[in-house]
């Protein structure tokens, strides 16, 4: 029998195993979490012996959707599953929806899955870095249940330190005719974080304006959760100055520093040539743009009088392939 919005199939079989009749009713709309649609995402059950209930939830549909994207399966697909499913139930009574909607969805609301969440934003910010989240105060009057969806409101990388973000639950609970309420509940989540990272740090007293040598520094985890000026990294400290004073296990910042060219126009420098045949040729040539580590740069050969391209290697190398 059709009504407008659900199709209602009444099913007989020849075979008695319970007295009573069953009910199957399948929802309109559903969300899943494994990476298989089983009938026992989209099913409720009344009057079922437990081991018939256990059977069917556990057959597979179809793969299921990426989180955010959504599956739709049809009455007719879904009553031709479920007719052989139930085929040895004396009397079950299976209510269909027109359609019903299968939503993917990464993880269930808690706050362990919050946290995750909050640490793969902040650990977009910060590169190879630890991120904990310290601290977490849940809302008591939270109403969640595993077919609702959630999202975080808010820029996860602004969670630095303490933070408070907004938490969005919709409710996808359809009625009779399948028409999901709408109901969204907004919560606000507040907490702390921690970041940590491998950083140089100063071995020694530093001082204005000195050249930075390797033996100046050392790489060791410290906590950067406050630091909101970028760490210095490895490239940052070749050929480069200190624009101020540093103090002993003070953590380097890229504004500490000032970039000074490995090569400038004028200089004179070995140029490498490299070949597919492996053989390597080595000349002079004089460099016509200035250029730090890893740059491209022009360089006159004074023999040939031609210029060539290649890769400031250090201060007195250039390589060309």
């Amino acid at each position: 029998m059709m009504r407008v919005g659900l199709l209602m199939i009444i099913i007989f079989s020849a075979f008695r195993s319970f007295g009573g009749e069953g009910v199957l009713k399948v929802r309109s709309q559903a969300v899943v979490y494994d990476k298989m649609i089983t009938l026992g995402d989209l099913a409720d059950f009344h009057l079922l012996p437990k081991s018939v209930e256990n059977r069917i939830s556990k057959i597979k549909l179809s793969e299921a959707p990426k989180n955010g994207e959504v599956r739709v399966f049809s009455s007719v697909a879904l009553s031709q599953i479920l007719r052989q499913a139930v085929k040895n139930i004396e009397t079950v009574k299976i209510v269909l929806p027109n359609q019903t909607r299968v939503i993917g969805a990464s993880a269930r609301l808690s706050p362990e899955s919050v946290k995750a969440q909050i640490i793969t934003g902040l650990a977009q910010s910060c590169g190879d870095c630890k991120v904990e989240v310290v601290e977490l105060q849940w809302p008591e009057n939270i109403v969640y249940n595993d077919q609702m969806l959630w999202s975080l409101v808010g820029d996860l990388q602004k969670a630095r330190g303490s933070f408070q973000i907004g938490l969005e639950i919709y409710n996808l609970s359809g009625d009779l005719n399948g028409e999901p309420n709408g109901k969204k509940n907004h919560y606000w989540l507040s907490g702390r974080t921690r970041i940590m990272a491998k950083v140089p740090v100063a071995k020694r007293n530093l001082m204005y304006n000195q050249n930075l040598r390797e033996e100046d520094v050392e790489w060791v985890m410290r906590d950067i959760t406050q630091i909101r000026d970028g760490v210095a990294e490895i490239e940052d400290l070749t050929s480069a100055y200190l624009r101020q004073s540093v103090a002993y296990a003070q953590i380097l910042l890229k504004t500490y520093l000032v970039k000074t060219p490995l090569v400038t126009r004028g200089k004179m420098i070995t140029l490498q040539f490299h070949s597919d045949k492996n053989w390597t040729l080595s000349a002079r040539g004089v460099v016509q743009e200035s250029g730090y580590l890893g740059d491209q740069v022009k360089v006159l050969n004074p023999d040939t009088k031609k210029v060539v391209v290649g890769v400031v290697k250090s201060n007195e190398l250039i390589e060309v392939q």
